[in-house]
C-alpha cells in the first residue's frame, strides 16, 4: 500500500526515480552523493513486492512533501 502512495505521489509531482532519489539524499544532508547511493531504496519504496525498512518509509514520505502521523486508540477504542 505504501509503494502504490508513493508512486501516485511521484507521478502527481511528476518525479522520476531520479529525482526521488535525489530528494532522499537532500533530505538525509548528502546531497553531494551520487543517486546511485540511494538506487536500491527507491526501487524498494516504488516496488508494491518489496519490503521496506519503516526509517526508509519515514523519510521517503517526507522526501515527496508528506508526514508520517500514528494516531494511538486508546482502551475504549477512541481517538
Amino acid at each position: 500500500m505504501l509503494q502504490k502512495e508513493i508512486n501516485r505521489r511521484l507521478k502527481t509531482l511528476n518525479w522520476t526515480k531520479y529525482r526521488f532519489g535525489q530528494a532522499l539524499l537532500a533530505l538525509r544532508g548528502q546531497s553531494d552523493r551520487p543517486v546511485t547511493a540511494v538506487s536500491n531504496q527507491v526501487t524498494k519504496l516504488c516496488d508494491p513486492n518489496s519490503k521496506v525498512e519503516f526509517w526508509v518509509a519515514e523519510q521517503a514520505i517526507k522526501a515527496l512533501g508528506g508526514e508520517l502521523q500514528i494516531v494511538w486508540k486508546d482502551e475504549s477504542g477512541q481517538v
